[in-house]
């Protein structure tokens, strides 16, 4: 369908409780032939992924003239991809309304409030929950797990490379074994992870990993059982997917901190690829704010 106008909405996300304070991003609208207008975020997250949001617009500016299916054919940026795939899905398969899914919790062990923020969470009936905990050290993570409650729970625990393998896992070996869903990014080489996964019997996801490596490279080099797909921050998102999905590869998706329009397009994603586990997109609750700056 031919594309008749675009426009690009420059927007800053501010956020609470979390060590950054904002972040830039821009809302996509095309509009077409048919008089329907459809948005895609572009929600880029430097430096956790390569690109910036002037890449990503210098991109669609050099590709902006294409039809919509060969912009998605010569867009590299994944952050501008997600956002043309998601516009692609609203036309040829809308979900609306968008049913309720299954989400994990995301909590930071280092918050003050970390404790409360965990009981509440297990009052409200959730069991899927996500916590940060690399930016403690193993026994401080040791001692603060004690006081939780964990018969019915089920964690991701996330270490983001920081930790040393021997301290991951004596971290993971004061847990009950049956309160772990994974461990995630538990040291910052593939010899670590190995040693965490072999010695725990946690299961091992990747997460950073995953987009620093071709992933034909790293199933030949690390034993790996989930891996976390951030649309925005993905190289190769679809390909990606699917290869997963012929490997027999358990994967999830997550947030990496989009406006409310691009975690609104990572649940229909999980929809449309019948991904059926808990959706990590709890980012939502730490925006405070979305302003628009100049259309441009």
């Amino acid at each position: 369908m031919h594309i008749d106008k675009f426009e690009i909405r420059p927007y800053e996300l501010y956020f609470q409780q979390l060590g950054i304070k904002s972040k830039q991003g821009a809302h996509l609208v095309l509009s077409f032939e048919n008089g329907m207008s459809y948005t895609g975020d572009i929600s880029p997250l430097p430096p956790y992924g390569k690109e910036t949001l002037d890449d990503a617009l210098n991109e669609f500016k050099r590709i902006r003239s294409h039809s919509l299916t060969e912009m998605l054919k010569e867009a590299t940026s994944p952050s501008l991809y997600f956002a043309l795939d998601s516009i692609q899905n609203e036309l040829t398969h809308p979900i609306d309304p968008i049913p309720v899914q299954a989400v994990t919790q995301l909590l930071f062990a280092n918050h003050s409030n970390f404790v409360s923020d965990f009981h509440n969470a297990i009052e409200q009936g959730h069991t899927s929950i996500k916590v940060k905990v690399g930016n403690l050290t193993s026994q401080e993570a040791i001692q603060l797990f004690r006081e939780l409650p964990l018969a019915r729970i089920s964690l991701r625990l996330d270490m983001n490379r920081n930790w040393k393998a021997k301290e991951a896992i004596a971290f993971l070996s004061s847990l009950p074994p049956h309160a772990i869903d994974y461990v995630e990014e538990p040291g910052a080489d593939f010899k670590s992870m190995d040693m965490v996964r072999n010695e725990t019997g946690c299961a091992l996801a990747l997460d950073e990993t995953l987009r620093l490596y071709p992933l034909e490279n790293l199933i030949n080099d690390i034993e790996f059982d989930v891996a976390i797909i951030k649309p925005s921050l993905q190289p190769y998102l679809l390909e990606t997917i699917a290869k997963l999905n012929l490997l027999s590869k358990k994967w999830t998706l997550s947030s990496s901190f989009e406006s409310v329009i691009g975690i609104d397009q990572i649940k229909k994603m999980a929809l449309r690829e019948q991904q059926p586990y808990p959706l990590g997109i709890d980012t939502i609750k730490f925006i405070k704010d979305c302003r628009y700056a100049v259309p441009c």
